[in-house]
């Protein structure tokens, strides 16, 4: 049986770099990270943020849906920021 080990400070800036800068899929970010695709997807999913003009907090119900404004950069993910949710 294999122990769950949380993804560190180091793993999250390397997802960071390979998601977002090199834009990698998820499933190249697990290969070079040695760790399951389902853990990357998870922890980019617990780290993303969404920019708005006014409250960071805010998300709206559909996304997608929007057209213009600042929520067509899409969500962004900051290691810094997914430490301080962990």
């Amino acid at each position: 049986m294999k122990a769950y080990t949380h993804v560190t400070g180091g793993e999250r800036i390397r997802i960071e770099m390979l998601r977002f800068g090199d834009h990698e899929t998820i499933r190249q970010v697990a290969r070079q990270l040695h760790r399951s695709a389902s853990t990357i997807s998870r922890e980019l999913r617990r780290g993303l943020w969404f920019a708005s003009n006014g409250n960071e907090s805010y998300r709206p119900c559909h996304p997608g849906r929007l057209k213009t404004g600042a929520w067509t950069a899409g969500p962004f993910y900051s290691a810094l920021t997914a430490r301080r949710k962990a």
